[in-house]
């Protein structure tokens, strides 16, 4: 138990001991035994990062409205999609964008994925 009362990770401390009893350093025990545990975790939240970027909109649509960038510099396909369906009433262009927009975001997933797959399980 540690002082707070919460329990030991056994996984984590059968990660750490041995690195430990070689006197690693801080950056060792953190690449042996704590980064590889939150493999998953760090996987998620790099994923949903850029899912984040690539769905952004709000601050784009405000930057267009107040000139924001040298031209279409700021255009995104989000943007696009909602100026064609509710700026232009062109509804199936919109949903083909929409449409195209949706392999583009898997293929990055599973890119991500692949490359970002955690090595140690529970």
């Amino acid at each position: 138990m540690r002082r707070d009362g919460r329990p030991q990770n056994p996984k984590r401390r059968a990660a750490v001991e041995p690195a430990r009893r070689d006197h690693s350093g801080l950056v060792e025990l953190l690449a042996v035994g704590t980064i590889p545990l939150l493999g998953h975790t760090l996987t998620l939240v790099s994923i949903m990062i850029v899912l984040h970027g690539l769905a952004v909109f709000t601050i784009v649509a405000v930057m267009l409205d107040t000139g924001g960038g040298p031209g279409r510099a700021a255009y995104t396909l989000n943007l696009l999609v909602f100026e064609e369906a509710l700026g232009r009433l062109n509804y199936g262009l919109a949903t083909a964008i929409a449409f195209a927009l949706f392999p583009i975001v898997l293929i990055i997933t599973i890119i991500q994925f692949r490359l970002l797959k955690p090595t140690w399980s529970y």
